[in-house]
């Protein structure tokens, strides 16, 4: 498995005619589900080609995205094109632009991940915060450090 081909295979959920359909019921689907409330859109929260999942709270934009459990995007922030993992929060006015954001990693207020896609994918690895305002270029790999 590569970063490119994790990628890849989420966006394929996405679209009209999804190349992979999870509603076909020709399928059989083996997943688990968390224990947590139903996802909740804001009032001012706009969302298009995106899947979410149980538990999200959506205040901000998500368009072309993947979402999984208990993830939040407040107000003013936009996801475009990026896998979201489980628990992550991204903060307000943020923005997150073709990424993969591992599991609970916290995107500070006005930070700024990712860019065009021809400049590779982001990647944001498992409990990393990033800081107010911080940048990580798009093609970028960020990770906790081993202490």
């Amino acid at each position: 498995v590569t970063i490119a081909s994790l990628y890849d295979a989420n966006m394929d959920l996405l679209g009209d005619v999804p190349t992979f359909n999870i509603g076909d019921s020709q399928w059989k689907m083996h997943s688990r589900n968390p224990i947590a409330p139903p996802h909740y859109l804001g009032k001012d929260a706009t969302m298009k080609n995106t899947l979410i999942s149980l538990g999200c709270e959506i205040e901000g934009t998500v368009e072309n995205s993947v979402l999984s459990n208990n993830v939040i995007v407040k107000k003013g922030a936009t996801v475009s094109g990026s896998i979201i993992f489980s628990g992550a929060i991204i903060g307000e006015n943020a923005k997150v632009i073709n990424s993969i954001i591992d599991e609970n990693v916290v995107i500070g207020d006005g930070a700024t991940v990712g860019g065009d896609i021809k400049d590779g994918i982001a990647v944001i690895g498992r409990e990393y915060a990033l800081a107010e305002n911080e940048q990580v270029p798009a093609g970028a790999m960020v990770e906790n450090k081993e202490e």
